[in-house]
């Protein structure tokens, strides 16, 4: 996780993480066993998306263990009607100092 470079195109990469949830289609090979939309509208206020981030946060007034782990917790709960897309960074490093924190 995080930025990683290229030397050969002088670029930096960055890692990405991807999901979809897309609606079931009727077909021969799933036995037109798709639930109706009124089945999809109905569960949907039960179902929570949660996605968990990591995060290093570093101490170097601590010689022996700099490194602390965290992790952001985020929950989205799906929605029939809209088409959504959640887009973030991946910040995986903290520096904690005497000032501040420098991400």
């Amino acid at each position: 996780m995080g930025l990683f470079t290229d030397e050969a195109n002088l670029v930096i990469n960055q890692t990405i993480i991807t999901y979809k949830i897309m609606k079931c289609e009727n077909s021969t090979e799933n036995n037109n066993s798709c639930a109706s939309d009124l089945e999809i509208e109905d569960i949907l206020k039960y179902i929570q998306v949660q996605a968990t981030v990591p995060k290093s946060v570093y101490d170097f007034n601590n010689l022996k263990n700099p490194r602390k782990r965290t992790y952001d917790y985020q929950y989205y709960h799906l929605d029939f009607s809209l088409l959504k897309w959640y887009s973030g960074t991946l910040i995986p490093v903290y520096l904690e100092t005497d000032h501040g924190i420098i991400s």
